[in-house]
């Protein structure tokens, strides 16, 4: 179940938005005859990427490994033109000569999102075997990058038991090490996934970067699905933020009635009497 946008947070998710990383056309490594067409990829440059594709074919006859390579170079020309059928095509045609690589499957995977099939990019990447042999030309994607890409097409079909897991391992120090924005993300997670405790370990890390009313409509979300336990000590926080405002005194004391805590409601009750809710 999808909640609304909470106030102070992004309209749309850190997930949504994620796309695989543009690869990095790296020259250290690649045949010289390569490098200056693996320098305009880099640079993004369309124009001379396609002129140097055709100085290297010129170059003929090619071992199967610089035909995949350029191969893979039309299929990155034809992403940058959003040419989408012609990226799959060149990316398999390198896949047919040099199996075991990144460059043609990220970029198939990349086409297969631009396209929001989501789904497919799902089933391709699970299909895949890559050893070790790599080419010397290939720009592999590293074990963080693979398990966003899986977290984000999970989170476009709705599979929060899959996002979960791959952010687990992805960031296996929880929350305290995901960028904010994604944070964000993981405190919906937990109310899609009904985790209590996830929640309020998301709203701690959340509320001081936000605008008290902000933070108490947040804390409300959790309250309202009665973790009252993970939703007091955070209350306490912004109450210490704020001291003088009545409503989230009226919350705090509701909140240490609900679970108990006795004692502080009634020093709280002390400070003033409350105002009519009306």
């Amino acid at each position: 179940m999808h909640t609304s946008p909470t106030p102070g947070f992004h309209v749309s998710s850190f997930l949504s938005a994620h796309r695989l990383p543009t690869p990095r056309f790296l020259q250290a490594r690649t045949p010289a005859v390569l490098r200056p067409l693996w320098r305009a990829l880099d640079d993004q440059d369309e124009e001379q990427a396609t002129y140097l594709i055709g100085t290297v074919l010129d170059q003929s006859p090619l071992s199967d490994d610089l035909m995949a390579a350029v191969h893979a170079a039309q299929a990155t020309v034809a992403l940058m033109r959003g040419d989408l059928p012609r990226v799959e095509v060149a990316a398999r045609q390198s896949l047919d000569l040099v199996p075991c690589q990144w460059l043609a499957q990220r970029l198939i995977l990349s086409a297969f999102e631009s396209q929001h099939r989501f789904d497919l990019a799902q089933g391709h990447f699970e299909t895949l075997k890559i050893a070790y042999d790599l080419p010397a030309w290939d720009t592999p994607l590293e074990r963080h990058g693979q398990l966003m890409a899986m977290a984000t097409w999970a989170w476009h079909l709705k599979q929060w038991d899959a996002v979960a897991g791959y952010l687990v391992y992805a960031y296996p120090k929880g929350v305290i090490d995901m960028p904010l924005e994604l944070c964000e993300d993981w405190f919906r997670l937990s109310l899609y996934r009904q985790e209590p405790a996830e929640a309020g370990a998301a709203a701690a890390r959340l509320i001081p970067k936000m605008a008290t009313p902000h933070a108490d409509e947040l804390l409300q979300t959790i309250v309202r699905r009665g973790w009252y336990a993970e939703a007091l000590p955070l209350y306490r926080k912004v109450y210490r933020r704020e001291p003088e405002s009545e409503l989230l005194r009226r919350r705090l004391i509701a909140l240490c009635i609900r679970e108990g805590v006795i004692e502080e409601a009634r020093q709280l009750s002390r400070l003033g009497a409350l105002k009519s809710l009306s």
